[in-house]
């Protein structure tokens, strides 16, 4: 298999909580990114059905500029790179943007995809166990066993169960569910002194007046993310307020 080597601007506190987790999952980053980038690359071309205008795109680079970020190489195949390059530019989209977005991804809990999507995840988990193919492939990955189940959970779409709630939320709801990549991810985000505007894909034209002016936190993304983790999400905390209102 040919490899390339490319070279990206991750976010400093994204990188830094990706080196813990790979080490303590002990997998090997590029080979597990290539996997994951060409398939998202691929998830990218379906769930976004036409380009970023060119004002879109310069908004996006401009918050991504706001970002501290370093200089990272990856060893990707050849195919894997083609791919990226080839759905960013179908998309008019900026590269570094989408390839943060999935490894931002890669690192966020349910409670924050919950967040992001408007949605519960909670909500969906007993329809996801009474889904019978999702249940199918669930067992089938696991009965696998040891490094056989691992190969097979490393080779599935890396945020299969978070799709398919988006899936069952859409076909619940009329207003429907974002698609993944389609999904806004607001500059307060995580913080409200961290502009994550910058990695999006696609923005609402309204959205581009404002400026959020913000200064890059210290604190640790790991941190924030168990802090956020640790809350109750909204709609629990809504249930429990008119539970006592009765």
């Amino acid at each position: 298999m040919k490899t390339k080597k490319i070279t990206i601007n991750l976010w400093d506190q994204l990188a830094s909580s990706l080196s813990n987790k790979f080490n303590e999952s002990c997998l090997r980053r590029d080979a597990y990114l290539d996997f994951v980038l060409k398939h998202e690359a691929d998830k990218l071309m379906k769930e976004l059905d036409q380009a970023a205008s060119e004002r879109q795109r310069k908004y996006i680079e401009r918050n991504l500029s706001e970002l501290k970020r370093t200089q990272v190489s990856l060893n990707l195949s050849s195919d894997t790179v083609a791919s990226i390059e080839e759905a960013c530019h179908s998309r008019n989209l900026v590269r570094d943007s989408f390839i943060n977005r999935v490894l931002l991804f890669l690192v966020l809990k349910p409670d924050l995809f919950g967040r992001l999507l408007g949605i519960d995840i909670r909500d969906y988990i007993n329809s996801l166990l009474d889904d019978g193919e999702f249940i199918g492939d669930t067992a089938d990955m696991v009965l696998k066993g040891g490094l056989n189940c691992i190969n097979a959970l490393v080779h599935k779409d890396p945020f299969w169960a978070v799709r398919e709630c988006i899936r069952i939320a859409s076909d619940d709801s009329d207003d429907g569910c974002e698609q993944l990549h389609a999904a806004y991810i607001p500059p307060d985000f995580l913080d409200k002194d961290i502009n994550l505007a910058g990695l999006n894909c696609v923005v609402e034209e309204w959205r581009i007046e404002e400026r959020p002016g913000q200064e890059i936190a210290r604190t640790k993304l790991d941190e924030l993310l168990g802090t956020f983790d640790a809350q109750p999400s909204l709609r629990i905390v809504q249930r429990r307020k008119t539970a006592k209102g009765k």
